[in-house]
Formats: structure tokens, C-alpha cells, sequence
């Protein structure tokens, strides 16, 4: 299946342009069907097909070639291929197939890590990474740390990447997209409305033990996740070289139903307590939402959705905005554009972290 960890600690830019801030833009622009309001199913579903126009569309066999087993922390390109092979799917393109080496491509390119471990030791450092590694007690970011620098990603970083419009890091790795806006994913309507007019949003889990399988088995699950929450930091040498330790982990099984256990987020239900995962929402039922990981689909419950999120953004694609959302595009650009030019407000206090000095939105 899908790699289990991978997504970095939530980062928070107040600038981040917000779903809500568009409601008005939306009770006058139809969506999908030329209508104003989501329906009440819509996208992937557990039979595997995407409902459309109230329609059922199976997916191509071949576009549902699970991802080979991988210790790579590599879940937020993962489900950033997998949205866009929703948008192909409703768009009635043909839907194109992601492999591992996709995956880790998109993957090299909003981070440091690199699949060939000599493209690292090659390298040289850019003066603003060299600030960078200044700033963290001398540690050299750029440079051959551990193998692959295989860290992870945040889901911030990667939506920088994907939209930056100037150097199109993403060109020909995924399709397009001009913005992404940040989803009140404790707002049921809100989010299945990103689904229905967007195609899905990328939501940032904090996993508990408790969707692991079978129930038997969790304390050696949560032996063998010791090396998943070590996403924080990179795997050792002898890790990457296939250990029994890091075996365990991409053979680790979960249900397909997410749900909080019964006696609440708490013990093997605590979030976190599995490991930090994205994944991309593209299909929802009234009774839950639904992913796609590897050739299976999981279905998610509201409550499972309100315990362990963490963040969860919608990605507007640049085909999309300009056939339906002509005027909203335009709006977002303006606003794009004035924040550009603001800093840090005067009334609000410094941070414990660095202030990133440039909009989230502007691929800075």
C-alpha cells in the first residue's frame, strides 16, 4: 500500500488565502451541473467508480496499479498524484497510471530528498540553504546527512511547488494549477463542496494505532511504526538497506474504514499515535468521504475526519478556473497580489518560529 508517513509538522501562514473568504463568489458562480449546491454523493465512491453528473464511471484497471511497497516518506506527492487522477477521471480524460518513480520524482522536486543518494554528495549548498543550516545548530541541509535525505514534506511546501506558476517545478510531473485555498475541514459542507467543485482536497491525518489490522497485533504494530515517527529525522544506512525494523513498515496493514474507536482518541486511538499521513479526499457519501490508497478505497468518517486532521487544502486547477470560475480566478490574483507586498502586522506578536517574509501563495 501507500506509504503511511511523510508529511511533515502543519505550518501556519496567516496570509494563506482561505476557502471562506470566496463564499460570496460561490453563491453566484454554478458549480459541476450548473448547479449552486454540492449533491449529496459525489467523485469516488467504494465500488471503485466516480459518481459525475449523477452518473457512475468506472476506473480504468490500469489506472489502479497500486504503488509499490516503499519505505520512502513519500505520502504527500502520492496523494497529490492521486487528485490528479481525479481530475482526469472527471473531466472524462484518460487517466493516467502514477508509479513509485512518479511519485518520487514530484517528490525531489519540493524537497531535498533525492533517490540517488551521489546527486546529493555532488551538490553544492545555495547561499540561502547555507543561512538555512546556520540557523539550525550548523546542520547541513543540503548536504549528504543521511541517505536520500529522506524526510518528508509539508503539505504547505508542496502546494507552493505544485503552484508556482513562474518556474513550474511541476511541469509535465502533474497538471496544472494557478491557487490552492485552505478548507475549514471542521465544516462538513464546506469540505464536501471543495470536493464537488475542485475535485478533492489534500487532507494532513494524524493516524491512530487503532485502524491497524488485525487488532492482535497492535503492540508489534506499534513496535514496528517506532520507525515511521521517526519522519521527523531521516532513516539510518542500515535502515534504507532493508532492515527487518523498516520491513515491518511498508508491509503494515490498516482497515479500510477509518473511524475513532468507541472509548474515544485515546490510548492505540490517540492522534498521532501511528504516524502523520496525507491523503487526498475525492469522493463523499452523506455517511462519510472516501481515498483512494493503492488499489483499494478507504472510507473515512465524519467523526475520524473532525480527531485527526490537521490541515486540509483544496487545489485549483488552471483548466478549471478558467472554464467556470473566470471571475474568482481574477479576485484571487488581486488578493495574491497585495499580499505579496505585506509583511508581518504591526499588532501581531513575534514568532517562536521565522516568519516566512513572502506569501505562502506567491511560490516565494
Amino acid at each position: 500500500m501507500d506509504t503511511l508517513a511523510g508529511r511533515l509538522p502543519a505550518e501556519t501562514d496567516t496570509r494563506t488565502l482561505r476557502m471562506s473568504q470566496y463564499v460570496r463568489q460561490f453563491e453566484v458562480t454554478p458549480g459541476p451541473g450548473k448547479v449552486f449546491e454540492p449533491p449529496s454523493s459525489y467523485g469516488l465512491g467504494p465500488d471503485l467508480s466516480f459518481l459525475v453528473a449523477g452518473e457512475k464511471k468506472p476506473i480504468p484497471e490500469k489506472a489502479l496499479k497500486p504503488l509499490k511497497p516503499t519505505n520512502y516518506k513519500n505520502c504527500v506527492p502520492t496523494a497529490m498524484a492521486r487528485l490528479n487522477q481525479t481530475w482526469d477521471a472527471i473531466n472524462e480524460r484518460e487517466i493516467r497510471p502514477f508509479t513509485l518513480d512518479d511519485t518520487l520524482k514530484i517528490y525531489e522536486r519540493m524537497s531535498p530528498f533525492r533517490e540517488n543518494v551521489q546527486d546529493i554528495k555532488d551538490r553544492t549548498p545555495t547561499e540561502d540553504e547555507k543561512i538555512k543550516a546556520d540557523k539550525r545548530d550548523n546542520r547541513n541541509v543540503a548536504g549528504d546527512i543521511d541517505e536520500h535525505n529522506d524526510y518528508g514534506v509539508s503539505l504547505l511546501q508542496a502546494l507552493r511547488t505544485w503552484t508556482d506558476t513562474a518556474r513550474k517545478p511541476l511541469n509535465g510531473l502533474l497538471g496544472e494549477a494557478d491557487y490552492f485555498l485552505e478548507v475549514e475541514w471542521h465544516n462538513m459542507f464546506q469540505l464536501r463542496e471543495a470536493v464537488w467543485r475542485f475535485g478533492g482536497v489534500l487532507l494532513g491525518l494524524a493516524l491512530p494505532l487503532s485502524i491497524q489490522l488485525p487488532p492482535e497485533q497492535k503492540d508489534q504494530a506499534r513496535e514496528a511504526t517506532l520507525g515511521i515517527q521517526a519522519m521527523f529525522g531521516s532513516p539510518d544506512s542500515q535502515a534504507m538497506s532493508g532492515s527487518s525494523e523498516e520491513k515491518k513498515i511498508s508491509e503494515l496493514q490498516v482497515q479500510n474504514d477509518w473511524y475513532v474507536p468507541g472509548y474515544g482518541p485515546i490510548g492505540d486511538g490517540a492522534p498521532g499515535s501511528l504516524s502523520s499521513h496525507c491523503v487526498a479526499i475525492t469522493g463523499y457519501t452523506p455517511r462519510a468521504f472516501y481515498c483512494q490508497s493503492g488499489n483499494l478505497v478507504r472510507s473515512l468518517s465524519e467523526e475520524f475526519v473532525l480527531a485527526y486532521t490537521e490541515e486540509c487544502f483544496t487545489i485549483l486547477p488552471t483548466d478549471v478556473l478558467a472554464a467556470q470560475y473566470p471571475e474568482l480566478k481574477e479576485e484571487m490574483r488581486k488578493d495574491v497580489d497585495k499580499l505579496r507586498t505585506q509583511d508581518r502586522p504591526l499588532w501581531m506578536p513575534n514568532f517562536t518560529q521565522r516568519w516566512r517574509g513572502g506569501n505562502i501563495m506567491a511560490g516565494l
